[in-house]
């Protein structure tokens, strides 16, 4: 099988198809016809640059670390979109000076207009740089071994009717447009990296924020739990002792008027020792969680 073929069957296999489809806001045949366009032309153009010299080693390095699971999670990529323009950028990169013509050909022959061309490539690119980026891993692969896979995929689209796609690559200032694809490479990958480590921050601090909520509800739930029973307890006590010594029964009630005196002073008293007891409680838990941190 070719491997423009392969890229297809991998970007509209499984769930990916439709996730695709709703972020173009398109039919599914419409959006297959697009991908069986765009995948190839993005194979195509990195081909050429292959071809120049120090670019097969170029893109065998953004390769080697690329995420190859991408093509898993569609539907994840897709909802971050290009925030930081490294997939616009890698674009910009591949077609050179040629990126208005592909463009515009591809709108032309897919019926979907060159807005939702250009809404697709920055997010594709990624997608094309993953699924080689598997295939360099899966199959042991050098620099050369890529030249060679990206060149035969070439010869594949001449003979398997996409010429004209590669011809839209072709006619651009050929020696600036493998420069700027070999500077626009090491900008992608440093706005790769930079985009992973914030990320990896966000979901550290999402597990750090989420365990202090736990850690403050459990202190909170302790206090007023340890409140409500030792009110409980202390008013079953003072009922037990009054009502019970000496043989006499006295009716107290502490929430009342009938308490006299003693009542009174148990309904505020009674409130002032739940409270430090809370207190000494969350005094405690902190200083629990402190000792556990030094430990760790």
């Amino acid at each position: 099988m070719a491997l423009f073929d392969e890229l297809g069957d991998a970007l509209s296999g499984g769930s990916n198809l439709g996730a695709l489809s709703g972020f173009l806001g398109s039919d599914d045949d419409k959006t297959k016809g697009l991908l069986g366009m765009a995948g190839p032309a993005l194979l195509g153009g990195l081909g050429k640059r292959a071809a120049a010299p120090g670019g097969a080693d170029a893109i065998f390095d953004m390769a080697k670390g690329a995420d190859t699971g991408m093509l898993d999670n569609i539907g994840g990529f897709l909802s971050g979109g290009d925030k930081d323009g490294a997939g616009a950028g890698l674009v910009g990169s591949i077609f050179g000076s040629r990126q208005s013509a592909v463009e515009d050909g591809l709108a032309a022959q897919s019926g979907l207009g060159g807005a939702m061309v250009k809404k697709l490539l920055p997010m594709l690119a990624p997608m094309v740089m993953s699924f080689i980026g598997k295939k360099v891993m899966g199959g042991g692969m050098n620099a050369g071994g890529l030249a060679s896979m990206l060149g035969d995929n070439t010869k594949a689209m001449r003979s398997g009717g996409m010429g004209g796609i590669l011809d839209m690559l072709d006619g651009g200032d050929d020696e600036k447009d493998n420069a700027g694809f070999l500077s626009g490479l090491d900008k992608f990958k440093g706005m790769a990296a930079a985009g992973g480590a914030t990320a990896a921050a966000g979901a550290v601090a999402g597990k750090v924020s989420g365990g202090l909520g736990d850690g403050a509800s459990k202190v909170t739930g302790a206090v007023r739990d340890s409140g409500e029973r030792l009110t409980t307890e202390t008013r079953e006590t003072v009922t037990s002792s009054v009502s019970g010594g000496g043989g006499k029964d006295r009716d107290l009630n502490v929430g009342g008027s009938s308490g006299g005196g003693m009542g009174g002073m148990l309904k505020w008293l009674l409130p002032l020792l739940a409270v430090a007891l809370g207190v000494i409680l969350l005094l405690w838990a902190c200083g629990g969680g402190d000792d556990d941190d030094n430990v760790a």
